[in-house]
């Protein structure tokens, strides 16, 4: 047995499959609260911090790497770095079929919100009154299953998930005219929703914005749904602009633009709503539905959840008494399969990468996006090598055709566009540990694309566009980034010596594909220029610090100071 105090330095991971003799319950130390309330964390001087920021990780549902997580949503909208749910509230808006990046200050996009309510007097349609006191069953929280209780409308809300679709339980104590809303959480107006009273069901888009250089344009894509009832309509009706039409069955690009149906429960049965989510397309939406949820079975849904989580999160085994240490180990484990995020949809439709709109098939493998390569490039991408290789795969296959599609090796490709939050060229990173760790996939296609990063120098258009590397011209010529050079089409714009330090990291990696392939030109060029590192070393204090075009370095470092 290996003692608490040793459990995560020696890991004593045990890669193994799952024993089929027993039932494995991993799930059961995943504790999806913790990172949901403002940070405690001390500051280097050793005060809290002054103004403490929230964990942006959420509590949800979902298959893993899914192209959908459903939450509590406590507010309508999709502000940048204002996660959809944060622990301690007792009042959320309902359930928020989201696209949240767990854990990073990015924004939400393409989302809906579901709420269970009732025809009361005053129907709560308007954005500040849909605020529902909300009590959680946090001890039967998992990535599988979420109960939720409304006690002012007396009912109960069940949410269970699959790769592409969410499956809701409502059940009402007294149930007295209960009424479904769904709302499109869209900025700028925009997105439509339509009332389909043959099939009995809810359908619509939420228009995907960006939110870096381009902030507001379109991103060229989508989020689309469709919602099946196991009940009939009684009433129905759609609201948007702050007004309410009870009849209506259609509504477009308007403000806060939602739609509600109510029932009639038959014998006090629980109503079921199955909802299919798609990035390209409603019709599209439904098939992933027909295709994952056939039948209105709840409990199967779940347990096949519970199952699928299960087996991935039992590749590592660990053997603890300490309940605390395995919570620990397997949230965090939990949190490495939430992104990248599926996009394809169930017959290998996927949105072309770059905002043009267009729809291609894959042809035979998923395709992912939401790749926060600054952060995951590191440690999550090798580790999914190892315990998750067939998705792994097929994310690195994601990553080339966003290069073949959109021309340039994208940075950290996020709403399926070019974006450039980080200082480095981290994907290409990603794919050189790939390669030489043996996954089959096309060496030449893809040195091309690194190469090109590597070599060619971006024009200010591109560079906008979040394609190629900001600085890589000077970089050449001086071996380092130097501090009077603008770089104000760039993100951390004021970054250059950590520009400088990621880009050498970079070209060593590349160099150890170009050597697999024999290019020994370019290894030995790219080897050399791995060596610019050292040229932002001040050794006067010992530190990594920026200098300038004629070689001084930056006088005013200091270790409390956030220089470049």
């Amino acid at each position: 047995m290996i003692s608490n105090k040793n459990l995560l330095l020696l890991l004593a991971l045990i890669l193994t499959a799952c024993n089929p003799n027993k039932e494995p319950n991993y799930i059961q130390f995943i504790n999806q609260q913790i990172g949901t309330t403002v940070s405690t964390i001390k500051s280097a001087n050793g005060d809290l911090q002054s103004d403490p920021v929230p964990g942006q990780t959420i509590i949800g549902v979902s298959a893993p790497f899914g192209m959908t997580q459903w939450t509590p949503q406590l507010q309508s909208g999709q502000q940048k770095c204002v996660a959809p749910y944060y622990f301690g509230s007792i009042y959320t808006e309902g359930f928020r079929a989201t696209h949240w990046l767990n854990g990073a200050c990015e924004k939400d996009y393409g989302s809906f919100a579901i709420l269970p309510t009732t025809l009361a007097e005053e129907f709560k349609f308007l954005p500040n009154r849909r605020q529902n006191l909300t009590l959680y069953t946090f001890e039967d929280l998992s990535p599988a299953y979420m109960s939720v209780g409304f006690p002012n409308e007396q009912m109960v809300t069940e949410i269970t998930a699959t790769e592409r679709c969410g499956f809701f339980r409502f059940s009402w104590i007294l149930p007295s005219d209960p009424v479904i809303m769904i709302s499109i959480n869209n900025d700028y107006d925009q997105g439509y929703i339509e009332i389909n009273l043959e099939e009995q069901e809810i359908s619509g888009y939420n228009p995907v914005s960006q939110f870096y250089r381009n902030k507001g344009e379109s991103a060229g894509i989508a989020g689309y749904f469709v919602a099946k009832f196991n009940q009939e309509f009684v009433k129905y009706g759609t609201y948007g602009n702050f007004d309410i039409e009870h009849g209506s069955t259609k509504r477009s690009d308007q403000r806060q633009i939602g739609a509600y149906v109510s029932f009639q429960p038959q014998n006090d049965l629980p109503v079921l709503l199955k909802v299919g989510t798609s990035f390209t397309s409603i019709e599209n939406a439904r098939k992933n539905l027909e295709t994952e949820i056939k039948d209105w079975d709840f409990s199967r849904t779940r347990i096949r959840m519970e199952q699928v989580w299960n087996e991935l999160l039992g590749k590592i085994e660990v053997e603890s008494k300490d309940t605390i240490e395995l919570t620990k180990f397997y949230t965090s484990l939990y949190r490495s399969f939430l992104h990248p995020r599926l996009m394809n949809d169930v017959n290998g439709d996927y949105p072309v990468f770059g905002k043009n709109s267009e729809i291609k098939n894959t042809n035979g493998f998923n395709y992912y996006d939401d790749f926060s390569s600054w952060n995951i490039s590191r440690a999550q991408m090798p580790f999914l090598s190892l315990i998750a290789p067939e998705q792994y795969h097929d994310m690195v296959q994601s990553l080339l055709l966003k290069a073949k599609d959109g021309g340039w090796l994208p940075e950290s490709p996020l709403t399926n566009n070019y974006t450039m939050a980080g200082t480095g060229d981290f994907c290409s990173s990603i794919i050189v540990d790939a390669a030489i760790k043996g996954f089959e996939f096309d060496y030449d296609l893809a040195y091309g694309y690194l190469q090109k990063n590597a070599f060619v120098i971006p024009t200010d258009s591109e560079i906008q566009n979040g394609q190629g590397r900001p600085g890589l011209e000077s970089y050449i010529q001086n071996g380092f980034i130097p501090l009077d050079e603008q770089l104000l089409d760039a993100p951390q714009a004021e970054s250059q010596a950590a520009r400088t330090l990621e880009y050498a990291y970079n070209d060593w990696c590349v160099a150890q594909l170009a050597g697999k392939l024999g290019r020994k030109q370019d290894f030995e060029n790219l080897s050399l220029r791995a060596l610019n590192y050292t040229n932002v070393f001040d050794e006067s204090i010992g530190w990594m610090n920026g200098r300038y075009t004629d070689g001084s370095f930056f006088e005013e470092f200091g270790l409390d100071q956030n220089q470049s």
